[in-house]
């Protein structure tokens, strides 16, 4: 509980002092084609916080259905993170994120830390739609690009995700590896029978 009032103490420190530029994206669904991946993509990734939130959904996606999510995450990487294959439209994402896909693999529930709201005591399930996603701060650096911090409910600091506009004017990520760092808190295990 002490965590609690600290750590809403510092935001409102942060909020006074104009260091925190607290936003919110909101996803309306978890995205069940590519189809609806793409038009929640184009909906929301015209802001770096809104190309955050589209790479976090496509986490979300891949914890549940990787092929689906595969071509999410390549749909939301900038173009510099593909290479040549066929996972998406001739291109899939380049060998790195692969090792760090690894850990949805372990932890299914990880993109979900992102999502307002969700507890590892209830197993970080989603509540009910829309969602929303907090991004404590947005900097944007003097090369273009953008620093957006999201928060996560996994008892941690709000984590980093590098993002870079491509001509069509849709924020795309270029550095994630916080997003894949697994939550202090998590779920309960569910014991077996045979564990009684």
């Amino acid at each position: 509980m002490k965590t609690i009032y600290i750590s809403l103490a510092l935001l409102a420190v942060f909020a006074v002092s104009g260091f925190a530029q607290a936003k919110t994206v909101t996803i309306d669904a978890v995205p069940a084609s590519m189809d609806e991946m793409t038009s929640l993509r184009d909906g929301i990734a015209s802001t770096p916080e809104g190309g955050a939130a589209a790479f976090i959904t496509a986490m979300i996606v891949y914890g549940s259905n990787q092929k689906l999510g595969l071509q999410a995450l390549t749909l939301t990487l900038d173009a510099g993170q593909l290479s040549p294959g066929t996972v998406y439209k001739g291109f899939k994402p380049k060998r790195g994120w692969y090792e760090k896909l690894y850990q949805v693999d372990k932890f299914p529930f990880l993109g979900k830390i992102y999502i307002d709201g969700t507890e590892a005591a209830a197993g970080y399930a989603l509540p009910d739609a829309p969602f929303t996603i907090t991004v404590t701060e947005v900097r944007m650096l003097s090369n273009g690009t953008a620093k957006v911090f999201v928060a996560s409910t996994g008892g941690n600091l709000p984590r980093p995700v590098s993002l870079a506009k491509n001509s069509k004017g849709i924020w795309k990520v270029t550095e994630a590896s916080s997003l894949f760092v697994g939550p202090i808190a998590l779920p309960p295990v569910e014991k077996e029978p045979d564990d009684l």
